[in-house]
C-alpha cells in the first residue's frame, strides 16, 4: 500500500522511545520519500529533515496513513469542528447581544 501511495503519511508517536527506531524512522521515509509528522509523545523525527510535516495540513490529504507507536489514534486522525457555526471563543465573547 505504501509503495502504491500518491501521498503517503507516516504518524509517528511514541516511536523515540527506542533511539535505534528513529534511525530506522528516518531510513523509511528517505527511502520511500514518505513525510513524517511527529505527534509529539517523544522525539520521532528531526525537525530540521526535509520529509518533516509536522504542522502541515498534508495529513488531510493523505491517502494511505502508517501510525507508528501511536497511542490514542482517534485523537490523531479525527478532526471535530468545535465551533461548527463558525463562532470561535474569541468571537462569541465579542459579539454584541441582542435584547
Amino acid at each position: 500500500m505504501l509503495a502504491e501511495a500518491e501521498l503517503p503519511i507516516i504518524l509517528a508517536d511514541r516511536v523515540g522511545r527506542n533511539p535505534g527506531a528513529v534511525a530506522s524512522l528516518i531510513e523509511l521515509a528517505e527511502t520511500g520519500a514518505i513525510p513524517v509528522i511527529d505527534v509529539g509523545g517523544a522525539f520521532n523525527f528531526p525537525n530540521t529533515h526535509p520529509l518533516d510535516a509536522t504542522g502541515t495540513d498534508l495529513l488531510g490529504q493523505a491517502d494511505v496513513v502508517l501510525l507508528l507507536d501511536v497511542e490514542q489514534p482517534e485523537v490523531v486522525l479525527v478532526s471535530r469542528d468545535r465551533y461548527p457555526r463558525g463562532d470561535s471563543p474569541s468571537r462569541a465573547a465579542t459579539k454584541p447581544r441582542r435584547s
